[in-house]
């Protein structure tokens, strides 16, 4: 089902007065529609809430001066979700074939045999006792025991780090998807990532990440495991997220894109210093285009880091400051986007001549491997970006 989730556009704005609105373009939770006027005069962008629009509002006389849009938040409609199988649906071989682990308060350990393939998978849940629940599924022959290569195990840190997503890849047999085999799996943390198990190829599967924690697994095992599904609840509340300070300096206006699942792309507009920063995120499935903060204007390259999402995640950002002028507060020159695959930039200004390196100021959010997840950027902007923090699901 596709549905609007923003609108920006740009008002005409001769003498300082506002005149009316020359352009408007309409973003849905799949595409971004084409843009109606023409992009003459000052930004606005509708803030990116994740919700869905349902309604508009606004003022006209012999034009449109102004419009506004009330916003609905998206609910899940479940209290637990049961996702997939991803796979096959034939299993023959020593495992019963189908099973169902159930739910459970959430998955403390994952043991992992594979070669070219998942052979079988180990669950550890956690059913209130202190040893936790032990579900081994097991599909493997003899023969198959003689090609294993590689156990690996998912030391959650449990309670603190949980399960939230699934991904990995899948073979369909010559005779389709009714026999295919879990060829790699990865799983993805509050924290971390941990994988590919196994190999990663054939068609590519992903449980995204929605807020939810992993309380339960079920599929059907043959000789390999053939498809794997998982159970989903909603975490009641995913604050308090911790903040990491804005760097930068106090000036311009305050800019706070809230809180999403994911980040899909980060465009920006840099010369010497970063004029502007506008981030594309992903909420439950739904693309959510933020607002540009800083200022567009000539003589400015516009680059952008679009990751091959969900394949793709982001992992930080890493800048430098430095003033502008003697004696000027420092301001953002150079950033960096650091993904699970590769960094995009610099963008702006990241290599000095050493004679031009005083008063440099290197930061990088999250400080540290495993010290929380971007959830969401925030920070002041006005002709040029200011300043940008952001905030880390713990």
């Amino acid at each position: 089902m596709e549905y609007l989730t923003s609108i920006s556009g740009y008002m005409f704005q001769p003498n300082n007065k506002t005149f009316g609105l020359a352009s408007l373009t309409f973003q849905t939770n799949k595409r971004k529609l084409e843009l109606i006027g023409h992009e003459e005069g000052k930004h606005f962008s509708s803030p990116a809430t994740g919700g869905k629009i349902v309604g508009f509002y606004g003022w006209s006389g012999e034009h449109l001066n102004a419009i506004g849009a009330y916003f609905e938040p998206i609910s899940n409609l479940y209290p637990i979700k049961s996702i997939g199988p991803f796979g096959g649906h034939l299993g023959q071989g020593e495992c019963d074939g189908d099973w169902n682990d159930g739910q459970f308060d959430g998955v403390r350990n994952i043991e992992v045999m594979h070669n070219d393939a998942i052979l079988c998978i180990k669950l550890v849940y956690d059913n209130g006792s202190q040893q936790g629940h032990l579900v081994p599924h097991d599909g493997r022959t003899r023969e198959d025991e003689a090609k294993v290569t590689k156990v690996d195990k998912v030391p959650l840190k449990y309670p603190e780090e949980y399960l939230t997503s699934i991904s990995g890849y899948q073979r369909d047999n010559s005779d389709g998807i009714n026999n295919a085999i879990i060829q790699s799996l990865t799983f993805h943390s509050n924290r971390n990532t941990y994988g590919p198990f196994g190999e990663e190829t054939g068609r590519y599967f992903w449980y995204p990440s929605t807020g939810s924690k992993i309380i339960g697994f079920f599929g059907r095992c043959g000789e390999t495991l053939n498809s794997i599904g998982v159970y989903a609840q909603p975490i009641p509340h995913l604050g308090p997220f911790k903040t990491v300070r804005p760097f930068g300096n106090s000036g311009g206006s305050l800019w706070d894109d809230g809180v999403h699942a994911n980040v899909r792309a980060v465009h920006i507009l840099a010369s010497d210093i970063i004029h502007s920063i506008r981030i594309v995120y992903d909420n439950n499935g739904s693309i959510v285009e933020g607002s540009e903060h800083g200022k567009k204007g000539r003589y400015r390259y516009h680059k952008q880091a679009t990751l091959d999402y969900p394949k793709e995640r982001l992992l930080s950002i890493s800048g430098c400051m430095k003033p502008y002028k003697k004696n000027s507060d420092p301001i953002i020159r150079g950033l960096k986007i650091h993904t699970t695959k590769k960094v995009y930039g610099p963008f702006g200004t990241e290599e000095w001549p050493w004679d031009a390196r005083e008063n440099i100021t290197e930061f990088r959010i999250p400080s540290e491997s495993g010290g929380g997840r971007i959830v969401g950027f925030f920070g002041t902007a006005g002709p040029y970006l200011n300043s940008i923090g952001a905030r880390l699901e713990p």
